[in-house]
């Protein structure tokens, strides 16, 4: 049976594309952490033939499998995250449920704080048929839910965090990284002035530069 199908992650920067394909032609694309869950979830199933590390090749009958595989890794980590839960307790109007669930699941699986600019490439890439507009009114649904929280770094970066509680985040702006801030570290840095902008409710940004290290 002709293998003619390949599924090959590719790693750019800090942005993640699992691609499949059938001969030359593109099928499918999945995004982010999902593509790297699937595709590592995908190395178990024994059809499928690896060609190197990053890429594996199917049947069509092992592709029909592979998608159910999918739906099913997609519906685990949606209730494991209580992601649907979580919308229809905050009654998210039916236009715009489906468009926040993609953006919560992507924010709620993410290990790391996402960048907009990230959330709004996988967003429009696995959705050509929107616009920002749409994103735009997804991500203010979710902050205006508390379901997460909007960070804004000093040079005006954006960030989104699942955690909407209030509390601190470290900047490394050279990385363009955001992660959390444990309240010892923020007394340490309250006292050296490396808060670079104004205090936000939801707690501080300390932004630190390369030249600290």
């Amino acid at each position: 049976m002709n293998n003619n199908y390949k599924l090959t992650l590719i790693k750019k920067s800090n942005q993640t594309c699992l691609q499949l394909r059938y001969k030359t032609q593109v099928v499918r694309n999945w995004y982010g952490r999902f593509a790297e869950l699937i595709f590592s979830n995908t190395l178990n199933i024994k059809q499928a033939y690896t060609q190197n590390q990053h890429s594996l090749y199917f049947t069509k009958y092992q592709i029909q499998s592979l998608f159910t595989e999918i739906t099913c890794l997609y519906q685990f980590i949606n209730y494991q995250l209580k992601i649907d839960k979580d919308l229809v307790l905050e009654n998210f109007p039916n236009k715009t449920c489906h468009v926040a669930e993609y953006l919560l699941f992507q924010i709620r699986i993410n290990p790391i704080h996402m960048a907009h600019d990230d959330l709004l490439f996988y967003f429009l890439e696995e959705h050509n048929h929107y616009d920002i507009s749409i994103f735009d009114k997804g991500i203010n649904l979710l902050v205006g839910n508390n379901l997460i929280q909007m960070i804004i770094t000093d040079d005006g970066e954006q960030f989104f965090d699942k955690n909407s509680k209030p509390h601190d985040h470290i900047y490394f702006k050279e990385h363009k990284t955001l992660v959390d801030c444990s309240s010892e570290i923020s007394n340490m840095f309250s006292g050296i002035k490396l808060v670079n902008q104004p205090i936000q409710k939801l707690g501080n940004v300390y932004t630190i530069n390369n030249e600290i290290f």
